[in-house]
This record gives structure tokens, sequence and C-alpha cells, in this order.
């Protein structure tokens, strides 16, 4: 197993920063101070991602597995899942070099660099060498337009999977949320350090988010070739889903 940043020539563009609307966010003081505002801004984010680890053990217990991160970023999901078994492997894959280079480092402090597998590429840029027994996607596919860009990421997913194999899907949805105003947003309100951050925060998040109902959701998944989804973990508007490869 490698545990060198590779970029393939054909994620020139995505390392570039070039690959999705606000990739700025995720590269130089974006990617350094990315930890930081991802707990401030999600909430219940801790929680998600220490109930993310044991879902998945209990779907594939703790002996040899190949695990896809997809959106891997800063490796945030490394700090749980690395003290689950050293017999599970990872491959982080991610646009922003940036974002990834801080997962290495993570990784190296808790000594499972040598598990995983890093490239800077766009998943749908990403070809493994066999299909994956489980995969990760968090706070990943909510930046997706549902206008055909989303439901290609999730066929993708589904490509890089063998049958049977366990999806965690986390992301910005539309589950509680009044005729006018989502909860998320009067959340980010009261976070905020001043009210103009927070409106500019929300009007960042109209422009870059693209959430989904649940019932939209299980439609996407099942048009890629996924089982219905199971919701694991909620805090407002922000949930994670236990779904399989059929």
């Amino acid at each position: 197993m490698t545990h060198s940043i590779e970029i393939p020539p054909a994620a020139a563009r995505a390392a570039a920063g070039l690959a999705a609307p606000g990739t700025g966010r995720f590269s130089g003081s974006g990617a350094k101070s990315y930890d930081a505002r991802i707990r401030r801004l999600v909430p219940g984010y801790s929680v998600l991602q220490e109930l993310i680890a044991p879902v998945l053990a209990a779907r594939i217990g703790r002996g040899a597995a190949s695990i896809l991160l997809s959106g891997a970023g800063t490796g945030a999901e490394l700090s749980e899942l690395a003290f689950q078994s050293t017999q599970w492997c990872f491959t982080a894959v991610d646009p922003a070099a940036d974002m990834l280079a801080i997962a290495g480092r993570r990784a190296e402090m808790l000594g499972c660099l040598e598990q995983v597998d890093f490239r800077v590429s766009t998943l749908g840029e990403y070809t493994p060498l066999h299909r994956h027994d489980a995969a990760l996607s968090v706070l990943v596919a909510h930046f997706l337009p549902d206008t055909g860009e989303k439901a290609r990421y999730f066929a993708d997913l589904a490509d890089r999977l063998r049958p049977g194999a366990p999806l965690i899907l986390a992301d910005l949805g539309l589950l509680f949320e009044d005729a006018t105003r989502p909860a998320f947003s009067r959340w980010i309100e009261s976070v905020a350090p001043d009210p103009s951050l927070a409106a500019r925060t929300v009007e960042r998040m109209a422009e870059d988010f693209h959430p989904v109902s649940e019932a939209r959701l299980a439609e996407l998944l099942e048009t890629a070739g996924f089982a219905p989804p199971v919701r694991f973990f909620q805090a407002l508007d922000i949930a994670g889903y236990l779904t399989e490869r059929c």
C-alpha cells in the first residue's frame, strides 16, 4: 500500500481547485481552517464522526477490508476509523491537494499512514484496481446540483463498490424546516460571531449547497444501484445514512 499523494494527469483541474463550486475554500488558508470551521458550523459534527466508525464496523467487521473515502478532505474520519482495525485499508480521494496534505499529516500522527492511499482526484476520475468493500461520503454530495451531477456521483460510488458493500452517507438535507427558513440557517445565525457574517454564510450556502429531501435521496440512490437508506443520525438538517450496493 502506497501512502504518497498521487495526482493523476486527468485530475489537474481538480488539484488546481477548479473542479467544483467553492473549491477555493478547500485550499491554502481555507484548508488550514477547515476543521475548526466545520466543527463550528455543522451541528452534531463530532457526534456524527464518532458514530461512523462503529456503524461501519458493525457491517463489515474488523477483518481485512478496502474502504473508499470519497471527498476525504482533511481525513477527519480517519481519527475514528484508524482505531477500529489495523487490517482496514483506505483510499482517500479528494480534488483538493491541500486538504489531502492535511489528511496525510493526520494519518501520520495517528500511526495509520501505511494504511492509506491518497488520490488527488474527483471520484469520477478515480479508477480503482478493484471494487471496494465499503465507502464513506461525508458532507460531499450536498455540493452537487440535482440536475444530473448528484445522480452521476452516486452512480460513480456504486461502480466502485462490490455488491453488498455498505455506503455511509452524510449531508445537508431538507429534513427540518418551515415554509420559509430552514432550521440550519437559524443554527448558522446562532453560532456566527456577528450578524453580517451569518448573513454571508447563509447566502453562500444558498449558492453552493443543493440539499434534497429524504424521498429524493432514496430515489437517487435506488437509481444508482443502492438499497433504501436508513438514517442513523440527525442534527437539524444534517443527517447520516447507511445504505448498501445492491
